[in-house]
């Protein structure tokens, strides 16, 4: 054999050696350094080696998986993402690094963008690879409901629940899925289940106390509120609702006491603390602390000025300042309130035969006309309805006043809000002999009773 050939293949031996030894040793003593380095936080000096190490060694699959590592401790998710999916290009995946790890940390990237269609990709990728991995299934449930795909997003999380029957948080959003469409009792199934395997989910006790408050059962639904303000995330929300808890069993004054908490504990105006504002600013309304009120209604117009009725609220309550009259009638205790209705009532010409108070808010009242206008003819009843209220008055007021003026024998009827009428309640008023008094006409009848 001539001596260049033995040299070519001893040099091609030595070669391969060398080969061998740098992948074998010295590569991955380098890369097992590097990891350390990630694993210290010391991304700086990672970053910089495994650059000039990728120079050298470009399908090193570890250290491009390295990279986007020490790319994702700092948050540069878009390099990040480049290097990841380089790595899915090599594809030598092995038991230490696995398809499923690499695609994992893309989803989580997505979801950190909100590109949710992106890392339910990734997920649905994952389960083909890890089938009988339960979270990947609730991962890809959750992504479903957040996309409000609710119907696609059950099926994943009873698979979720199939091969994990623990898992706390699957059984929370059926919960939640069933209790936004009406199936009370089947939500409190799941949210005891979810409860049962994790005492501490939260939003579990916050959901159930929802389902507690719609089926009426409110000392429950409070139970659950205060266990759901221990959760800093939820507590606002916690509070809100058990405000409404008690506003809605009656007991304003502890209605109150949550909501103001609720307010104290609101660092920045959202949606959640504009709903604690109108709720409160109800309590006061209810409470006749009108200037309490306003103050709230005033500070959601601000920031949502078409929110809910708050424009009609401040509408109504627009006089207050200039009308001490109409002030007066607003803000009255219910005795005061009554007191004053009697002397409208006098101070038109009518004598009382029958008032009573159907709410704080309102009076009825059958009376005739005064006795010295109609000293020889036999006096006719008449039916009137008093109301202080923010909200238009509709058809259905007005038509129950004419039924109530039928069983009464009355030859006539009138209304008389704090607010005005809908155009319904005018067209059904006007063929009828029915008055109706606006806010407008009423402030010139409340002078009446200064003139008596």
């Amino acid at each position: 054999m001539p001596l260049f050939v033995i040299l070519i293949i001893v040099a091609s031996i030595f070669t391969l050696y060398i080969s061998f030894v740098l992948k074998s040793y010295i590569f991955p003593k380098k890369l097992n350094q590097i990891a350390k380095w990630l694993d210290a936080g010391n991304t700086r000096s990672a970053i910089k080696a495994l650059k000039s190490f990728i120079v050298k060694n470009e399908r090193s699959m570890l250290a491009h998986w390295y990279l986007g590592e020490a790319y994702y401790q700092e948050k540069k998710f878009e390099l990040a993402i480049v290097e990841y999916k380089y790595v899915i290009k090599i594809g030598t995946f092995n038991t230490e690094l696995t398809e499923a790890i690499v695609r994992k940390r893309l989803a989580e990237i997505y979801k950190e963008f909100n590109q949710l269609d992106e890392a339910q990709k990734e997920y649905i990728l994952i389960s083909n690879l890890e089938p009988d991995n339960f979270d990947v299934m609730f991962q890809i449930g959750e992504l479903f409901y957040k996309r409000n795909l609710v119907d696609n997003s059950v099926s994943y999380f009873q698979k979720s629940i199939r091969l994990n029957p623990q898992h706390s948080d699957s059984h929370y959003y059926l919960g939640i899925i069933y209790f936004n469409s009406g199936q009370f009792e089947e939500s409190q199934i799941e949210l005891n289940r979810a409860l049962q395997y994790n005492s501490k989910n939260f939003k579990a006790h916050l959901y159930l106390g929802l389902v507690y408050k719609a089926l009426g059962q409110f000392d429950s639904a409070i139970r659950e509120f205060e266990v759901a303000e221990r959760d800093s995330n939820i507590k606002l929300r916690a509070l809100l609702e058990n405000g409404k808890t008690h506003y809605e069993k009656g007991n304003l004054s502890k209605a109150v006491v949550e909501l103001e908490r609720a307010l104290k504990s609101s660092t920045v105006e959202n949606e959640v603390s504009t709903e604690v504002r109108y709720w409160i600013a109800n309590c006061y309304e209810k409470n006749r602390d009108l200037g309490a009120a306003i103050e709230q209604w005033e500070t959601i117009a601000q920031f949502r000025p078409s929110y809910k009725d708050v424009p009609e609220k401040l509408t109504v309550y627009a006089d207050l300042r200039t009308d001490d009259r109409l002030k007066d009638f607003l803000t009255a205790s219910s005795a005061t309130f009554q007191n004053i209705c009697q002397k409208l009532i006098n101070a038109m010409g009518y004598d009382i035969i029958e008032l009573s108070p159907v709410t704080d808010e309102g009076i009825n009242a059958v009376v005739t006309e005064s006795e010295a206008k109609w000293r020889n003819v036999r006096r006719q009843n008449v039916i009137i309805r008093i109301r202080r209220v923010t909200g238009a008055i509709g058809e259905l007021p007005v038509r129950e006043l004419h039924e109530e003026m039928k069983k009464n024998s009355a030859n006539r009827g009138m209304f008389i809000t704090t607010s005005s009428f809908a155009p319904s309640a005018s067209q059904y008023a006007a063929t009828r002999p029915i008055d109706l008094v606006d806010k407008n006409n009423l402030t010139e009848l409340l002078k009446k009773i200064e003139k008596k």
